[in-house]
Formats: structure tokens, C-alpha cells, sequence
């Protein structure tokens, strides 16, 4: 049966413009200096699905110009620069641009090149300047939790929801992206495993806790999950932490992809009750369920 790719762009196109308001809302709230890790890695997500999704379909202008982005939102995260008032007027400017050229893309146009240059070169100054005088590793502090996990690894408790493997995601596919990372342990978790005569064959049902050693960067762990984000229960913890105090138990409102190892609420201001998942059913997604006729279950 031949894969109809024009529904699955633009699913791909109606989720971006979805990521784009998220970011946009959260950079409308944002003061310099005062971002939290939370709000810096919702943005760092959704630019990062776009920019995946994009060169998957093969919009490269998009994809070009949300590296940039995506580039810059990673070293805010890893501590490398701070967060200025340039820095949010840069970001809000970059999701009208993704607009225009989702929009271009959607019916065939061209967005304005001037525009998209003119925004493209702001960032490609702003990455290379020194992080604008604030930058936290100037001072003498210790390196960032990321910074010290990249060069040990990290500790990865992962619970798929019921409905997750319908959605065309595959869990042994993702470990062995993982393996093809570093050195990979896992240890499954069958609790939730129902007696032979309940099973569901397409119910997911196991959940694991995953060490992986290596030097590896958080963004290769969050390029395997992003597909089953709101699909699982995720945590990702550097393995330095993990062996300084055990890791809680993810909740069903657990944190989300891209989130750093530490996350802590400014003084003052009131978040959203966390999000909780309600049984799904299965949901379209802009990407193309993988043939899994060669591929076993893991047990």
C-alpha cells in the first residue's frame, strides 16, 4: 500500500505552527537574565522538531534557517551564553519567520529572501559573538550538570504508554539507535505485565531503566525520543546524579524532552498544573510508520 506523504506533510505543518505559538507564548512571558531551564527547553524542542521534521520532507530552507535557531537555544541550555533581551527580539522574529516559510512551503511560494536573510544573519552574529558579556562561563563556577554528563553518560527510566507502539514508534529500533551511542545496559521492568489471556498484542506493557555510558551530548538522547513525547514516561538523568541520590520515579506528567538535568521555579511566578496523559487513541503522525515485519518485540 503506497504511503500518501502529502498527509503526513501536512500534519507535519499544522504541528509546527503548533510549536511555533508554544514558542512564541513562552518568549512573550520571558525576562533577560531570569529564563528558567523549563521554558528554554520547551523553545529548544519545538525548534528542534522543526527542524528534523522540515529536512525529513525535504524543506530545506526551513531546515537551514531553524538550525540557526536551535543552535543558539543549545547554548543557552549548556550555560554557554545568557539569556539577553537581543537574544528574545532575535527568537520572536525567527518563529514569524518559520511562519512565512512554513506558509511558502504549504502552497508553493517563496517567502520574502530579504527578510529570511536579513534574520538569518542577526543570528549567525549573535552565534558568533562571545555570549553577550553575561555568560555564566566566565565566571568561576563549576561546570553545568549537562557539561559534566556529556563526558560519563546518563541514566534513562523509560515507560511507554499503553498505546504508544500504535502511534508507529518502535522501542527496539530506538535502543539500538542508543546502543549505536555508547555502551548500553538495560534492565526491564515487567509489573505491569497482565496475564498471557489479557494481553494486547500492540499494547505496550514493559517499561526499562537504560544506563548509557559515553560521551554523549543531551541533544542525541532527545533526537531518539522526540518521536514519543506525550507517548511515555520519560526521565533523563546524568549518570554523576544518578549515582549521588537515586532517581524519583517518572511520573505520568514526567519531564519532557529536552529538559535539562536540573529545572527550578523562579521565585514568584506561578506555572501551569503539569499535564497529565489520559489513555490515547492512536493519532496520526508526520511520521511514517516503519515496517516492523523483521523486527521482533522486546520481550
Amino acid at each position: 500500500m503506497a504511503i500518501d506523504m502529502e498527509q503526513f506533510k501536512a500534519t507535519f505543518v499544522e504541528e509546527s505552527r503548533e510549536g511555533l505559538d508554544t514558542m512564541e507564548s513562552v518568549l512573550l512571558e520571558m525576562q533577560p537574565g531570569a529564563a528558567e531551564a523549563e521554558d528554554i527547553d520547551t523553545i529548544f524542542r519545538a525548534a528542534h522538531s522543526i527542524k528534523g521534521g522540515s529536512a525529513t520532507f525535504g524543506f530545506e530552507a526551513i531546515s537551514s534557517f531553524t538550525h540557526g535557531v536551535e543552535t543558539l537555544l543549545d547554548q543557552i541550555r549548556g550555560g554557554q551564553r545568557a539569556v539577553t533581551q537581543e537574544a528574545i527580539g532575535l527568537f520572536l522574529r525567527s518563529v514569524d519567520c518559520i511562519r512565512e516559510l512554513l506558509a511558502a512551503a504549504q502552497d508553493g511560494s517563496e517567502a520574502d529572501p530579504e527578510r529570511v536573510a536579513e534574520i538569518k544573519a542577526e543570528i549567525d552574529r549573535l552565534l558568533d559573538s562571545d555570549g553577550g558579556g553575561e555568560n555564566p562561563a566566565d565566571t568561576d563556577t563549576a561546570p553545568s550538570p549537562a557539561a559534566a554528563a556529556k563526558a560519563t553518560g546518563w541514566q534513562i527510566r523509560f515507560k511507554p504508554f499503553p498505546n504508544m507502539l500504535r502511534t508507529g514508534n518502535d522501542v527496539v529500533r530506538m535502543f539500538r539507535e542508543l546502543a549505536e551511542m555508547g555502551e548500553l545496559s538495560a534492565k526491564v521492568d515487567t509489573g505491569s505485565l497482565p496475564a498471557l489471556v489479557d494481553m494486547e498484542p500492540e499494547e505496550a506493557c514493559l517499561s526499562w531503566q537504560v544506563t548509557l555510558a559515553g560521551d554523549i551530548g543531551r541533544e542525541q538522547l532527545d533526537e531518539v525520543f522526540e518521536w514519543v513525547d506525550g507517548d511515555c514516561e520519560l526521565s533523563i538523568t546524568p549518570l554523576e546524579a544518578a549515582a549521588a541520590a537515586p532517581a524519583p520515579e517518572p511520573s505520568q506528567s514526567g519531564p519532557a524532552l529536552g529538559r535539562g538535568p536540573t529545572v527550578s521555579s523562579a521565585p514568584g511566578r506561578s506555572r501551569p498544573p503539569p499535564r497529565t496523559h489520559p489513555p490515547r487513541t492512536p493519532r496520526r503522525t508526520c511520521r511514517p510508520s516503519p515496517d516492523r515485519s523483521s523486527d521482533p518485540r522486546p520481550p
